[in-house]
C-alpha cells in the first residue's frame, strides 16, 4: 500500500480555475503594464550635453550648474542693450535688429516684474496664514526683516 496519497479531483479545482483564468486573461492584458508618467515633460531645464554637440561636456556641465544658459544669455544681453543704448541715443536712428533686440530686452524685463509681482502675492498669502497659525514665527521673521 502507498504512502502517498492522490487528491480527490474536488480539491484540486482550485488549482484549475486559477491557471484557466490566467490563460484567459493572458489573452487580453499584457504581462507588464509600464506607463510612463507625463510622457513628453520634462520637468526642470533639461539639457543633453554629448560628445556630438560639445568638445568638452564636462567643462560644459560645470559652467551649467554656475551659470544657466538663460544667466549666461541675460548678461550678454545686458551688457548689449547698454551699448546699443550707448552708441543710438535716439531709438529712431537704430538699425531694425538692434531695435528689435531692445524691445525683447524691455518685454523680458517686464515678464520679470511681473513674476515678482506674482511671488510677492504668494508671499503675502503665506504669511498672512502664518500670521494666522503661528502667530509666534510670524513675529519673529517680522523682525527679521529690514
Amino acid at each position: 500500500m502507498s504512502t502517498e496519497s492522490n487528491p480527490s479531483p474536488f480539491f484540486e479545482w482550485p488549482t484549475m480555475m486559477a491557471n484557466a483564468m490566467q490563460h484567459y486573461v493572458s489573452m487580453f492584458a499584457p504581462n507588464a503594464l509600464n506607463q510612463p508618467i507625463l510622457p513628453g515633460w520634462d520637468i526642470g531645464n533639461t539639457y543633453y550635453v554629448t560628445e556630438q554637440n560639445s568638445s568638452a561636456p564636462g567643462t560644459e556641465k560645470a559652467i551649467l550648474e554656475s551659470n544657466s544658459y538663460g544667466r549666461q544669455i541675460g548678461k550678454i544681453m545686458d551688457a548689449l542693450t547698454e551699448m546699443i543704448a550707448q552708441q543710438y541715443q535716439d531709438a529712431a536712428d537704430r538699425p531694425k535688429s538692434l531695435q528689435d533686440l531692445m524691445d525683447m530686452h524691455d518685454e523680458i524685463e517686464k515678464i520679470k516684474i511681473r513674476q515678482v509681482k506674482i511671488r510677492l502675492g504668494q508671499i503675502k498669502k503665506d504669511l498672512e496664514l502664518l500670521s494666522e497659525k503661528d502667530q509666534h514665527a510670524y513675529q519673529s521673521f517680522l523682525k527679521r526683516l529690514p
